[in-house]
């Protein structure tokens, strides 16, 4: 596949972007080419520090791709780059419907061992905010920022729910001005949502909340005896369905040892990793390095047992007999 219309930047105006998104579809679809359109638009971008003048002539396009891709694989980017990426594309992303909040605790919970180190980089993205205050969508006339739009809604948010709503429906403008270029399928309700999530989640970093606290409860929601559901990211950016389970599991008595949400970290694998049209992983080496760094995390050595080479079969499968207490099926 010709990847240079992908990775030098250029006017196109005249194009047929449908055909491009198609071609560019394939792209993100292949690790490979993936990785290398990546690697181009990033130095792109940061040689020209992420310019508001750059990112608002790409922005539907060659900005768009990169959003896409930074996020397609975001477990790849140093400590640096996924604080830039937060800070500079979490807009963007929001409104293509990409899973920051999920992507945020993943990568905190991988790259950084405990409170001291989910502190520091917690803090480090909250005072990157503050310095920066980037416009959340630079080709609108009317510049929203972080800071502008996190005053607002907070003030409309203890205000009514008319005035959160009203705020909300200014914001679906900044969010999805020219929709049909944004390539992403949304509903009026999707919109709304993804808008309101992107507020709360923006004002969870930008208002110092105890990150210590919040990485507790979403590790327990791996790896709590008997909990088999996922972890529910708008309890850790609520706090107070947060506060009342960690206040009912301190309370709770003593439990005999039970096996882990191993139900959970299947269908997590599932989610983040792609699948070939087999039914098997393309990469089977990378979910092998997920499910070891896990076992290290919550200290549970079964974890490394969960994906195993099936002899029978000669590949790896799940092993159905230690997560459901089922035998393997031929």
């Amino acid at each position: 596949m010709e990847l240079t219309t992908f990775t030098q930047p250029k006017d196109l105006t005249g194009q047929d972007l449908d055909a491009l998104e198609s071609q560019f579809q394939l792209v993100l679809g292949d690790p490979s080419a993936g990785d290398k359109v990546f690697a181009a638009l990033h130095e792109f971008f940061i040689a020209r520090k992420y310019s508001l003048e750059i990112v608002h002539t790409y922005y539907y396009t060659y900005w768009r791709w990169y959003v896409l891709l930074t996020w397609s694989n975001y477990r790849r980017l140093s400590k640096e780059d996924f604080i830039n990426a937060l800070v500079y594309q979490m807009p963007l992303a929001f409104s293509l419907g990409i899973k920051i909040e999920d992507a945020f605790f993943s990568y905190i919970s991988t790259t950084s061992s405990g409170e001291t180190e989910w502190r520091n980089t917690y803090e480090d993205i909250a005072r990157k905010l503050e310095t920066v205050d980037y416009a959340l969508n630079p080709t609108e006339n009317e510049v929203e920022t972080f800071q502008s739009s996190a005053k607002t809604f907070a003030v409309k948010e203890r205000a009514s729910n008319i005035e959160t709503s009203q705020f909300v429906a200014k914001m679906k403008a900044v969010f999805f001005g020219k929709k049909e270029q944004m390539y992403t399928l949304a509903d009026t309700e999707e919109e709304v949502t993804r808008i309101t999530s992107f507020l709360h989640f923006q004002n969870f970093l930008m208002q110092k909340r105890d990150i210590a606290q919040a990485m507790r409860v979403y590790l327990n929601g791996l790896d709590e005896p008997g909990r088999l559901k996922e972890v529910d990211i708008g309890a850790l950016l609520g706090f107070d369905e947060m506060e009342a389970e960690l206040e009912d599991s301190s309370a709770a008595p003593e439990q005999a040892q039970a096996p882990g949400p191993y139900d959970a970290i299947v269908q997590q694998i599932n989610t983040d990793f792609t699948q070939n049209t087999e039914g098997g992983f393309e990469d089977v080496a990378a979910v092998l390095g997920r499910l070891n760094e896990l076992a290290d995390q919550v200290g549970d050595e079964s974890i490394r047992e969960l994906f195993i080479f099936d002899e029978k079969h000669g590949d790896f499968r799940w092993n159905f007999e230690l997560i459901e207490g089922e035998e393997l099926t031929s």
